[in-house]
């Protein structure tokens, strides 16, 4: 018996040895394996930004904004095809897949039973002149739990239009709805800064804990409307409300399968535009009066901006998600977590300061505060998050070359 016991140390021994070396040999496979489906992929660079103008020229010649050739450089990762970004429809997406697409729910709460369920929705709706009935069939018949839940409607109005709005409260599923009157200024990102600023003034911690926030633009979410770049289709607003009621930031597109949410942290800094002509500007012949102080700043880039005006920066200085379109989904939580610190609380009113300039009809704070807000809401990605996308990125030096 005792000659059984001196041996089962030397046999632990050498079975792990041969763990370790096996565990090596599949390693050592599975790098031999990305590697070849890396050289074997083709490239999927992202088109210069006048071949994507020509494209929708001649797509959507009534929809495409008026851009500069070359002066639009904003880059999302892009995939080097050795995870798969798609899935069979009767498959789960994998958590690489679903990190990705920025549509990943991490556990905040470290004690699943201190979790609150989202009881209040309040839609919060910048509006100028847009027929809003679509707001029925597009938004509220897309909410979940409709009777279960309590839907709130804020109309940021800033055209002086409100005659034409739509009788909200009349409809059996609405709760509430708050009507503010606000200066055509800064576009739908004064509006929301306003709001933000509003809300946190007024807050209710219990309130909060349990609602959400779906800020939206009076444009129709059509298919005539959708022009972005790397995007693929609009996300539903049930799905904005299921990933929001996780505690995630949800923005309101999708990127296509192989580009992510995230961009290059020092690349995103480096954004500038020159100047950007609004469809509805354009149409009324004022798309030359639009350019007049257009960045009276002077604003190099984005890192300026955020410096000079906001005194901040990105949290996370590798990778930052960025929603394009004005329409995204926040808990009311994060909000008023985010205002405890003074100086968040502090970066809102500059927000809403900047953006309430009187002198232009656009300017280059909107696209800069549009590339801003995912990166001040969102939940920023931890080390292994942030390895996880890098991962899925394509590792070629073309993916991160500014155009």
């Amino acid at each position: 018996m005792m000659r059984s016991n001196n041996r089962m140390p030397r046999l632990l021994y050498i079975w792990s040895i041969f763990l370790m070396f096996d565990m090596l040999y599949i390693n050592i496979s599975f790098f031999k394996q990305n590697l070849q489906t890396q050289l074997q992929t083709p490239e999927l660079a992202n088109p210069p930004i006048d071949e994507m103008v020509h494209k929708d020229e001649k797509e959507n010649p009534h929809q495409m904004q008026e851009h500069e050739k070359g002066n639009h450089i904003d880059t999302p990762l892009t995939a080097n095809g050795v995870l798969p970004l798609s899935h069979p429809r009767d498959e789960e997406p994998s958590p690489a897949q679903v990190m990705w697409r920025g549509e990943a729910m991490r556990p905040i709460f470290s004690i699943p039973e201190l979790a609150t369920e989202i009881k209040t929705i309040e839609l919060v709706i910048a509006y100028c002149r847009a027929n809003l009935t679509w707001i029925y069939s597009t938004v509220l018949n897309a909410i979940p739990n409709q009777k279960e839940s309590t839907v709130k409607i804020t109309l940021l109005s800033k055209c002086g239009e409100e005659a034409n709005l739509p009788q909200f409260i009349d409809d059996h599923r609405i709760k509430d709805v708050n009507l503010m009157k606000l200066p055509n200024v800064g576009g739908c990102d004064y509006a929301y800064a306003h709001f933000i600023n509003y809300y946190i003034s007024k807050a209710n911690l219990v309130d909060a804990d349990s609602s959400l926030i779906l800020f939206i633009k009076d444009t129709p979410r059509t298919t005539e409307n959708f022009h972005f770049p790397h995007h693929s289709s609009y996300r539903t607003v049930s799905e904005m409300i299921k990933i929001a009621s996780a505690g995630e930031f949800s923005c309101g597109i999708k990127t296509a399968c192989d580009t992510s949410p995230y961009h290059d942290t020092k690349i995103l800094n480096s954004f500038d535009i020159p100047k950007y002509v609004r469809i509805s500007d354009k149409n009324n012949g004022v798309a030359k009066d639009s350019m007049i102080n257009f960045n009276v700043h002077g604003y190099k880039h984005l890192q300026n901006f955020h410096k000079r005006a906001l005194n901040w920066q990105f949290p996370n200085n590798n990778l930052t998600q960025v929603c394009y379109g004005g329409t995204f989904a926040v808990p009311a939580s994060r909000i008023i977590f985010l205002s405890n610190d003074p100086n968040e609380r502090h970066t809102f009113k500059l927000i809403e300061e900047n953006l309430a300039r009187t002198d232009t009809a656009s300017s280059v704070e909107e696209h800069y505060i549009e590339r801003t807000w995912a990166g001040i809401l969102a939940n920023s990605l931890n080390e292994k998050d942030v390895a996880l996308v890098r991962g899925m990125q394509r590792n070629t030096k073309d993916s991160l070359v500014l155009r």
